[in-house]
């Protein structure tokens, strides 16, 4: 009797699967809301719930509200006031005044963790390695799963990652003011942390490692790269091994089924050979 039942009830339940499937495919998928139209939504519960998950319990809540609250919104909000029996001035400010000073501070932290994990990069390596952590993108996905798109408040929807990155630098100038610390700890936990089980060098030397590789060394040493031996005559699947000379001297060596992505191989190899890099420098 109990087997009957569940097996009744599993038919019934994917007929309703398939209806409700049929129906997504002839009709538009749903539009995606901003959480603050959900009917249980409270935003000062959100705030507070925040500031107890990142240790800033004692900040200011209206100078952290500021963080998140776009320009746009304001002249909106105050529009739409005026045309109402409230009161039309409006108790919050925009995060305009926050965006450069956060774009500061998260560089400079950034970049001395880059430099402190990575003593020997030089300039143009460790702007490369921070435009890799800062990508919009990276950071739009970060944000995400920090919460932070739930507390902007803006009139559009959904948002374009250049305001979610805006409300993200606000917040660091933020809790910088709150406690540099705290703001630095934060920087090194959620953002250089991207490098964990990441070998940074194969990640910034996409393009051109033969030039990388130049510009580490003098001008006077002498980069040569040969096919040490290549067996897609003698096998099925085609396989080169390329090796890289400075003056003479082994630097690296790459191995791949293509020849162009083996001598790719063989100057990134170079390139940790003269870095000094090793496994550990990957987190």
């Amino acid at each position: 009797l109990y087997l009957h039942i569940a097996l009744r009830t599993k038919r019934q339940s994917r007929i309703k699967q398939q209806i409700i499937y049929r129906r997504q495919r002839v009709e538009s998928p749903p539009e995606s809301v901003h959480r603050s139209f959900f009917p249980n939504w409270n935003y000062s519960a959100e705030i507070v719930a925040f500031t107890h998950r990142f240790g800033i319990k004692n900040i200011n809540i209206d100078h952290l509200q500021r963080a998140f609250v776009e320009p746009k919104y304001v002249s909106v909000e105050l529009e739409r006031r005026r045309g109402s029996s409230k009161d039309p001035t409006l108790p919050i400010k925009d995060h305009s005044q926050l965006i450069e000073d956060g774009k500061t501070i998260f560089g400079n932290y950034l970049n001395r963790l880059i430099q402190d994990h990575y003593p020997n990069f030089p300039n143009f390596l460790i702007k490369s390695a921070f435009n890799y952590l800062t990508q919009p993108l990276k950071l739009r996905e970060i944000c995400l799963k920090l919460g932070l798109e739930d507390l902007i408040l803006s009139p559009s929807y959904p948002f374009s990652n250049e305001l979610v990155c805006d409300a993200l630098y606000s917040l660091i100038t933020v809790i910088n003011e709150y406690d540099s610390s705290i703001c630095m700890n934060f920087v090194r936990d959620y953002f250089f942390s991207q490098i964990v089980g990441v070998d940074l060098v194969d990640s910034i030397c996409v393009e051109d490692p033969k030039s990388i590789l130049s510009d580490l060394l003098p001008l006077s040493c002498s980069i040569d790269s040969r096919l040490v031996y290549a067996n897609s005559i003698a096998s099925v699947r085609e396989s080169f091994h390329i090796a890289v000379y400075v003056d003479g001297n082994f630097r690296g060596e790459g191995f791949d089924e293509d020849i162009y992505k083996a001598e790719h191989n063989a100057f990134v190899s170079a390139i940790k050979a003269t870095l000094c890099c090793n496994k550990n420098n990957i987190l």
